[in-house]
């Protein structure tokens, strides 16, 4: 079992607080080697248009918005 290093309180939403544990350095290795590992083995299946938590893909997202709110503005 992982141990935390630190615990943190953070606010949810204005009303409510959230205790946040932050995982040891270790802890993090081992999460971004299964990362690197899973997200090329999945890479190929995802869809074009699918952005969420792919690394490198913030700016494309952005700039296929932007196309569709300007085509949006001028009635294309």
């Amino acid at each position: 079992m992982s141990q935390v290093l630190i615990f943190l309180w953070t606010w949810l939403f204005l009303w409510k607080m959230r205790k946040l544990g932050i995982p040891t350095v270790v802890d993090r290795v081992v999460q971004q080697a299964i990362s690197q590992v899973l997200g090329s083995i999945f890479e190929k299946q995802f869809s074009e248009s699918s952005y969420g938590f792919r690394q490198g893909l913030f700016y494309v997202c952005i700039s296929e918005l932007h196309h569709i709110s300007l085509n949006n503005k001028h009635g294309k």
